[in-house]
This record gives C-alpha cells, structure tokens and sequence, in this order.
C-alpha cells in the first residue's frame, strides 16, 4: 500500500511547500492533497467492491443453505408412511402435522392428488384446485426431483416466498404432490442490514 505524506510538515518557504514536495522539486502546493483524495478514492472503491461481493456471496449461501434444508426435508416428509400406502388425506394430514410440529421452516404446506384432493395446514378457497397450480404441475414434470417456483410475494403474509414441490407416487400407483412455501425473510433480512 502507498504511503502518503501530510503536507503539515515542517514548510520550508514561502510557497507553502513541505519537505517533500521541495525534494521532489513539486512546485504545487494542492498536489500532496490531490494525491491523498485520489488515493482514497480509490481505496473507497476498492473496498465498495468488496462489500459487494461479500454481500452477494452472503445471500447466496443462504439461499443454498434454504434450498439444500427444505429439499431434505420436503424429501423426508415424502416418505412418511401415508405418503406410501392408498392415499387417505386424514393419515396424510395426521403424518404432516407430527412431520411439521414444532418448526417454523415453512408458511404452507399442502398436499394435492391427481383428483384435486388437497390437505393444507392454511385456508384456501373452496373451489382451490392443486392440479393447476404451478407448483404442483412442475413437480409433476420434474419426475421425483424437488421443483421450484419462482419467487413470488405472498399476500397474506407479505413476505416473499417460493415454492418447493415433489411428486409422491405410493405402492397404489397413485400420484400426488406435496409442497412448501418457504419464506425469503433470512435472505431480506441480510439485504436489510446492507441498506
């Protein structure tokens, strides 16, 4: 790193000069001054770039860190026992609830068959259809991996959330999909401290 001089040396005439700019055979008695801002200028922005990327590189290992704990246990909660035999939706609803109780991880949770049979722990309108909702038919296409939505702000808790979805096919051949929303709050929490 350069080290600049302070002009409040010594002044060794009557232009005002310090030690060092007589012995560099300056001249100007603004140049130390020019020098110093531009080189804390430049330091500014080194540092602003920095901040940045650290800032981004914080947001997303937290977005990893959210989608790699919700795909583990959006695959955890596929495999409980009511997701593998005939579907009935009350042991579906009685599995979720213990597989849920006590975690804040996820706004919703809702589970829907091919026949628009649903069971969600939130209040849906009475003519909610999950086979047309795009969680529900990307899950379907993407064949057992976890599906994402794209964010999107949920208006009954103003948050942003997306959701992760996967397809359930039990021993019956029946096909469902279960999925989560999962809220960004971690994520605007950071973005928050930035501004």
């Amino acid at each position: 790193m350069k080290e600049w001089h302070s002009c409040e040396k010594k002044k060794k005439d009557d232009r005002n000069l310090c030690d060092d700019h007589l012995d560099a055979g300056c001249g100007d008695p603004d140049h130390c001054h020019a020098d110093k801002f531009l080189f804390n200028h430049q330091e500014l922005i080194d540092w602003t770039k920095w901040f940045e990327e650290s800032a981004v590189n914080l947001i997303l290992a937290e977005e990893k860190s959210l989608r790699r704990s919700t795909e583990s246990k959006l695959k955890s909660m596929a495999e409980l026992p009511a997701m593998k035999t005939e579907f009935s939706m009350g042991r579906i609803r009685s599995d979720l609830s213990l597989a849920i109780a006590g975690s804040n991880s996820f706004l919703a949770v809702t589970f829907g068959t091919e026949d628009d049979e649903y069971v969600t722990f939130n209040p849906l309108p009475d003519d909610y259809k999950p086979t047309i909702r795009p969680w529900y038919k990307g899950a379907v296409k993407a064949e057992g991996e976890v599906y994402w939505t794209a964010p999107y702000l949920d208006t009954v808790s103003n948050q942003f959330v997306t959701s992760a979805s996967i397809r359930v096919k039990n021993s019956h051949n029946q096909v469902g999909v279960l999925s989560v929303d999962v809220s960004y709050e971690s994520i605007q929490n950071i973005l928050s401290s930035f501004t």
